[in-house]
C-alpha cells in the first residue's frame, strides 16, 4: 500500500466524499425523528426540545458512521486509514 502526502486539494476531495453522503441520510432520519415527535408531542404533550436532541444523536451517529464507511469501502481510488506515526530518535 502507497501513501500519499496529503494536500488541501485531497482533504477537499476527502471531505467532499464524506459531507455529500453525510447531509441527505442527516437530513432525511431528522426529518422523520421531527416528523415522529411532533406526533407524539401533539399526542402526549412532550417537549419539542426532546425531538431535536433525538435528530442531533442521530445526525451525530451518521456522521461516524459514514466516516468509518469511507475508512472501510473507500471512495474512487482512495481509502482512509489512520497510522502511527513515526517517532522522532532520541
Amino acid at each position: 500500500m502507497s501513501t500519499v502526502e496529503p494536500t488541501m486539494m485531497l482533504a477537499l476531495k476527502v471531505w467532499w466524499a464524506w459531507l455529500w453522503r453525510v447531509m441527505p441520510l442527516a437530513f432525511i432520519a431528522g426529518f422523520l425523528i421531527g416528523l415522529a415527535w411532533g406526533f407524539i408531542g401533539l399526542a402526549t404533550g412532550a417537549p419539542a426540545a426532546i425531538g431535536a436532541l433525538l435528530g442531533a444523536l442521530v445526525g451525530f451517529y451518521i456522521s461516524i458512521y459514514i466516516f468509518y464507511r469511507l475508512m472501510t469501502k473507500g471512495f474512487g481510488p482512495y481509502r482512509l486509514v489512520v497510522t502511527e506515526k513515526e517517532r522522532d530518535a532520541e
